[in-house]
């Protein structure tokens, strides 16, 4: 029936252990609000994060750790005692929003390329009219909170694991 040559099997097994040994790297940031799932932040990640007595927000990428600080791509060394709140994208936004985009996208082309194709099944009119409110309640979704904060009070915290 199939045949897989010794070269697949090679190439996957290459491929499985490249992954896991960029899982397994050994120093990395844990941010963890008590009772919630911890984040894992590696060296190359995108760190936004905000300090004690300052009101900006901080994007960054991160360089490196030394034992309790972190050194980003500005060339600042950051304490973690310093931080007061770190920021993590929520994706399924993103993902809602381009969702229901590509929804009402599709809702207005292909009934009506079906309309001038074949015989139609209903009216193109009516799909224009929920693709427009797709796309419509798209654009509301980008009301929603697009980043999850940490607060690192006494029920979040976070710490560089060697």
């Amino acid at each position: 029936m199939f045949s897989i040559c010794p070269g697949a099997y090679l190439l996957s097994f290459f491929l499985l252990f490249s992954y896991y040994t960029s899982l397994a790297q050994t120093r990395y940031i844990v941010v963890e609000k008590l009772g919630g799932k911890r984040i894992r932040l590696v060296e190359g990640d995108e760190f936004h994060f905000k300090l004690k007595g300052e009101e900006a927000l901080f994007n960054d990428v991160i360089l490196g750790f030394r034992d309790s600080t972190i050194i980003i791509s500005s060339g600042l060394r950051i304490s973690t005692k310093d931080i007061s709140q770190v920021y993590m994208p929520r994706n399924s936004v993103t993902t809602l929003r381009v969702g229901l985009q590509s929804v009402g996208i599709g809702f207005i082309v292909f009934p009506t390329l079906a309309y001038l194709t074949s015989k139609n099944k209903y009216s193109p009119k009516e799909s224009i009219i929920i693709g427009v409110t797709m796309i419509l309640s798209s654009q509301l979704v980008r009301l929603l909170p697009k980043w999850k904060k940490y607060k690192m009070r006494n029920n979040s915290r976070i710490w560089i694991v060697e």
